[in-house]
């Protein structure tokens, strides 16, 4: 049986806080392993941070639906936002180079580590990123 719940939030950065408790609180709810949870939550918080960011530019007017999805050994974090399209060839993970340190920009290196398969598909209007984590 599937488990689901959906959230709607603003493109606030104090909306990343939100989304990750009721991650956290929804994988505890179903009885998901700790350190499933944690890589999810963190992974979870760069995909919404690069939404709040990016594809909005900061505003804090941007509608954004979450919905995470818990069914057989599988868990499925989708964020749909509204804003203009997501030009796909800036989506490459870019590694930490310990010759030519840089501030920020390990998001999309992060997320890739922490799930087995993520993804952003424009739509009409907006954007879906999918993230999904087995739980084995």
């Amino acid at each position: 049986m599937a488990s689901v719940i959906t959230i709607f939030l603003l493109s606030k950065r104090s909306s990343v806080r939100i989304a990750r408790y009721a991650l956290k609180s929804f994988l505890a709810v179903n009885d998901v392993p700790e350190d499933i949870a944690i890589d999810s939550e963190i992974a979870l918080g760069e995909a919404l941070s690069n939404v709040i960011i990016h594809t909005y530019q900061e505003s804090e007017r941007g509608k954004i639906v979450i919905s995470y999805l818990l069914k057989g050994d599988e868990l499925r974090i989708v964020i749909r936002d509204f804003g203009p399209p997501v030009n796909k060839e800036n989506l490459r993970p870019i590694p930490p180079d310990p010759e030519n340190p840089r501030t920020g920009g390990y998001g999309l290196y992060i997320i890739r580590n922490l799930v087995d398969h993520w993804e952003v598909r424009n739509l009409k209007n907006g954007n879906l990123t999918v993230l999904v984590r087995k739980l084995r």
